[in-house]
């Protein structure tokens, strides 16, 4: 059984239910995060990325917190012909020096490249 961290149902008839049992529901997830730490990030690159890959999802997120297993800390697959495809993502969101906790870098990521972004 997997239960992802957070997910989103696009079109989803609103009911109370305490969980989403795919085999009982219309359709699968369209969005994906997880929360990736030291003891589940092999499981969240390899065996729930294809996972979520079969069932369709459209984008399957990963988010590290801490910011020491994934480079950038927050990435994005969108599937697209049945394959993941890498989405934008912060470059880093660690704290400019002397900054404090407020200030990130405005750096985003495209095509495998940064550049600053403007009006965030």
């Amino acid at each position: 059984m997997v239960a992802p961290d957070v997910f989103v149902v696009i079109g989803a008839e609103r009911a109370d239910r305490s969980i989403y049992r795919l085999w009982e529901e219309p359709k699968g997830p369209d969005f994906v995060l997880e929360i990736t730490t030291r003891s589940t990030r092999r499981e969240d690159q390899v065996s729930k990325r294809e996972l979520y890959r079969s069932l369709g999802v459209r984008e399957y997120w990963q988010f590290d917190p801490t910011n020491d297993y994934l480079d950038p800390p927050l990435q994005g697959l969108e599937l697209i012909d049945g394959e993941y495809r890498p989405l934008a993502a912060w470059c880093t969101l660690r704290p400019r020096r002397g900054t404090g906790s407020a200030g990130t870098d405005s750096r985003r990521r495209y095509g495998g490249r940064c550049r600053e972004v403007e009006n965030w």
